[in-house]
């Protein structure tokens, strides 16, 4: 038994469990202990920051975010829990994202005039309306601001929280997602719906339609795509990195994290409609918990529930989720001198025809020991397939890795020549999970949406069980998993009733 395990003999009941690894978890743990809550954290099906082949750190998947500071929940939570600084520190802004197609070469700069200098020169006056759509876009979301800082129920739960979001809602400023996909072939186009699918989890239906199928104004559903086009960061370790930073401020106001092999649950422990404890893997303890905040996705959620109990009421609403998509990696490791000049640090590839389009990332390299060459760089590429192509086996994989690859040839010539190391966590021996991990899931949830973003209730049918995921909000992305947490948060406060030591010091 680890020394860890060990220690908590005698300390086996808190106030919060949050189970699993995601950001919205996370927020909720952070806030939750530093309001004065006993509060164990176990990591269950972590999100892992990335893995390491032959000498090199790689990711599992691109790192980048939206600006922290362009989402107001993220700002209400950080300057809470004393980590704004840490995590600007930690956050590297980039200058834009570029769009590749063909002979086409399109800088998206956070700049205005820069940007729209760039959209002129590349298609001339025939993607003005693209560009004027554009600074719409993000105008909209620069007001929009202050309905997200967390204040608005979403997603709302019973007549009072709808009525509330209802009325919030009729200050939203609102367009229409057609502004930006007409016509749908140009490039233009096709880049800014390939960001738009990278910067939220839900999958398209109303959210972002077709030209002249859905009238009614996507509200709130293309928010995530304005914040990317504000401006993105490389976040070491991306969302996990995040997390990882949410969950030692956990630690750092006295509650307990437990992660690695030491932190798998072996089985739930279900009395009078409540998850009253969890047994974990090769430890004889219960951990007992007043309250439980799930923070991973609803499949490994049923799987921890009794085998007798899941087919149902306990998982009722969870079977509302199916992955439509999910990210396929690669990561190269190339020279100095051996990518193309005015290559972006992120970038959208475009291939004609039938070509998937492909997302890639490019920042310096890292080794594990030694210094690492000068202008080493890592170059981290992507594509969305659907969840069966992964699970179809090794060779299935390689195909898709190596489609990845020739798509990426269009856009960088003579890679060839010049890649030192070639690497994917899908087939990686030193990433145990990277073949049934899914990276950036795309979903597809049965129910009612509002305005646009909505997906599972924080609620479950379990009676103290909050739901804190990217399956609560997916359709605004990591904005959507702060304001998940801040929910969760709220509501096991409800429920356990406990005064805030920091509310008596205000």
């Amino acid at each position: 038994m680890s020394p860890r395990l060990q220690a908590l003999r005698s300390t086996q009941t808190f106030d919060v469990l949050v189970l699993g690894s995601q950001v919205a978890g996370a927020v909720a743990g952070a806030l939750l202990a530093r309001r004065g809550y006993r509060v164990l954290a176990v990591e269950h099906a972590p999100l892992t920051t990335g893995y390491v082949e032959g000498n090199h750190r790689l990711p599992l998947g691109p790192t980048l975010l939206p600006q922290l500071r362009h989402l107001p929940a993220a700002q209400t939570v950080l300057d809470e829990l004393g980590l704004w600084p840490e995590a600007g520190r930690a956050a590297q802004n980039l200058a834009g994202v570029q769009i590749l197609e063909g002979h086409a070469r399109l800088d998206l700069f956070i700049e205005a005039g820069r940007r729209n200098a760039e959209i002129q020169r590349e298609f001339g006056g025939k993607a003005a309306g693209h560009a004027r759509a554009i600074d719409a876009l993000i105008k909209r979301e620069e007001q929009n601001g202050p309905i997200f800082a967390g204040h608005l129920p979403l997603p709302a739960e019973g007549a009072i929280e709808r009525w509330r979001q209802g009325r919030a809602s009729t200050a939203l400023q609102i367009g229409n997602a057609a502004e930006l996909v007409t016509p749908v072939d140009h490039p233009l186009s096709r880049g800014l719906k390939e960001l738009w699918r990278l910067s939220n989890n839900l999958v398209e239906q109303e959210s972002l339609p077709e030209p002249n199928v859905v009238s009614q104004p996507a509200r709130a559903a293309l928010r995530p795509l304005g914040q990317w086009l504000r401006g993105l960061c490389h976040f070491p370790g991306g969302e996990a990195g995040l997390a990882a930073l949410l969950r030692r401020r956990i630690e750092a106001s006295g509650g307990t994290v437990l992660s690695g092999e030491g932190a798998v649950v072996e089985e739930l422990i279900v009395e009078g409609g409540r998850i009253a404890a969890i047994k974990l893997l090769d430890s004889p303890n219960q951990y007992r918990a007043r309250t439980v905040v799930a923070a991973l996705d609803s499949d490994s959620l049923r799987e921890l529930i009794p085998a007798g109990a899941r087919q149902g009421r306990w998982t009722h609403g969870l079977e509302a989720v199916r992955t439509r998509s999910q990210l396929v990696t690669l990561n190269l490791i190339i020279p100095a001198g051996g990518l193309p000049p005015g290559l972006a640090e992120a970038a959208v590839g475009l291939p004609a025809g039938q070509g998937r389009s492909f997302f890639f990332q490019v920042i310096p390299a890292e080794r594990v020991s030694g210094p690492t060459p000068a202008g080493e760089k890592l170059v981290t590429l992507c594509m969305q397939v659907p969840p069966q192509s992964l699970g179809a086996g090794e060779e299935a994989v390689r195909k898709l890795i190596q489609e990845l690859r020739r798509n990426a040839e269009l856009f960088l010539p003579f890679l060839g020549h010049h890649v030192a190391l070639e690497s994917s966590p899908q087939l990686s021996a030193h990433d145990a999970g990277g073949t049934t991990r899914r990276l950036h899931p795309r979903l597809e949830i049965a129910r009612l949406r509002q305005l646009g973003v909505t997906g599972l209730g924080p609620r479950s049918v379990l009676k103290n069980v909050v739901l804190a995921s990217h399956e609560v909000l997916p359709g605004l992305g990591l904005e959507g998993q702060f304001l998940s947490g801040l929910g969760a948060a709220g509501i096991v406060q409800r429920m356990v009733k406990k005064a805030d030591p920091l509310a008596k010091q205000g």
